[in-house]
């Protein structure tokens, strides 16, 4: 299948070390930043006491008449909310709420920062290669051009119509147009490696981008 433009952005940021790194490191910061606003907050605790009265040590209990006379009903139930809001140190803390909320808003930019790195690099890689694809494709042109130049000046060299000169100019341009097409297979291939580690494969051979007059950056771009 073609790798398409989007897909190596997505795929370098994914595969981004740095952007990795920056996301367990918002995380971090983000976990004290809770810990610290946690321990600001008032604390609530519960208790609760239920109790049976047995009428077999005193007959009075659970009557009405023991009721008025101050005896304790069958069943005595208690319950206790308590709220505590901590005083001491509460400026401290929230010094340290503020120096918390500060890291994780600059480990939130790095986190943000560090995956448009890692897109723009994938998007780089991708338009590098997309330009070396074309660049290849137009010297192999070129040469099968001079190729034939050369091929007919020959003929022509030997039905005496062209002289050693004119012929030594084609095989020059012939000669060139071959450099030409192994300079562009070298940008190829460094291209197309570094693409390759870009979004994460192995096999850079399986790499196949979109090619056209335009790359599809530049196209979006209009």
């Amino acid at each position: 299948p073609i790798l398409t433009l989007e897909a190596a952005m997505n795929m370098a940021e994914s595969f981004s070390f740095t952007a990795k790194m920056s996301q367990q490191d918002f995380n971090s910061t983000e976990a004290k930043e809770d810990a610290v606003l946690r321990g600001m907050l008032p604390t609530v605790s519960a208790s609760a006491n239920y109790m049976m009265n047995s009428s077999d040590v005193n007959s009075l209990v659970g009557t009405s008449t023991g009721t008025a006379s101050g005896f304790p009903d069958t069943t005595t139930s208690t319950a206790t909310l308590t709220l505590n809001q901590p005083l001491i140190g509460l400026f401290s803390m929230y010094s340290a709420l503020q120096q918390a909320s500060a890291l994780t808003s600059a480990a939130l930019h790095n986190r943000v920062q560090s995956r448009i790195d890692a897109r723009f690099y994938g998007a780089q890689a991708y338009i590098n290669l997309q330009k070396a694809d074309q660049l290849l494709k137009t010297a192999k042109s070129s040469m099968e051009v001079s190729e034939k130049q050369l091929n007919d000046g020959n003929a022509q060299f030997n039905a005496g119509k062209l002289t050693n000169a004119d012929l030594l100019k084609f095989k020059l341009d012939f000669e060139n147009s071959k450099t030409s097409v192994i300079q562009a297979q070298t940008t190829y291939k460094v291209a197309l490696i570094t693409l390759a580690e870009a979004i994460g494969i192995k096999n850079s051979s399986a790499i196949t981008v979109s090619s056209s007059e335009k790359s599809v950056w530049e196209t979006k771009s209009q």
